[in-house]
């Protein structure tokens, strides 16, 4: 039987009800309750409610702001979330970017060098998105897009030259005035170049954030 922790205290948190399973209830400084594994609680990974990692956030942005004033915008979310799936292995998207060689360039890890070389969304439907989705964050290869440019963009696209522009296969279809499952056909079967002189391409790209 688990030893009974009613009463101990760890870090801001009391054990104020064990029932002698996995979880106990605890008490927080703060006046909050939280319901937690009692093995964090011994190894001191659960310290609080949740308050002290608050606490803590608030203080960081508190100095960044200090800096440049645009904590919590829109353009200091994007360029966060960047640094998060480039820069920061454990993030939810780290392996699809940063893990695959996608990095941001050394001197955009300071946001107001980003914002300096990168500038503002021109609206609230423009996101960040690569030119070249073989390459990373740099300059020259990113740009504000809409959701709608950047599926042209996306990994999953095939892409071929139409009088010397490259475009998808969907775009390009609309151009010459065809379906886009006839436009695959044709690509798949190698007559695209035969019937409308586009060679196909096949580099690849993805929907950034």
């Amino acid at each position: 039987m688990k030893q009974d922790m009613s009463g101990e205290i760890f870090h801001r948190l009391t054990v104020v009800a064990d029932g002698g399973g996995a979880r106990v209830l605890c008490a927080c400084q703060c006046g909050g309750r939280v319901d937690v594994l009692r093995s964090n609680l011994r190894r001191g990974n659960t310290r609080s409610c949740g308050c002290l990692h608050r606490e803590r956030a608030a203080e960081r942005a508190a100095v960044r702001n200090l800096r440049h004033g645009m904590t919590n915008t829109r353009i200091w979310g994007i360029w966060d979330g960047v640094v998060d799936r480039t820069s920061r292995p454990g993030t939810c998207h780290y392996a699809d970017y940063g893990a695959r060689g996608i990095c941001l360039h050394p001197e955009w890890l300071i946001f107001e060098n980003f914002y300096r070389d990168v500038g503002a969304p021109p609206s609230d439907l423009h996101s960040i998105d690569r030119i070249d989705n073989n390459r990373g964050y740099e300059p020259g290869n990113v740009r504000w897009a809409t959701a709608a440019e950047q599926a042209r963009n996306r990994r999953s696209n095939r892409f071929v030259m139409i009088a010397g522009k490259r475009m998808c296969l969907a775009e390009a279809a609309r151009v010459v005035g065809i379906s886009k499952s006839t436009a695959s056909r044709l690509l798949q079967r190698g007559e695209w170049a035969e019937v409308f002189g586009g060679v196909p391409d096949e580099s690849v790209g993805e929907i950034d954030g």
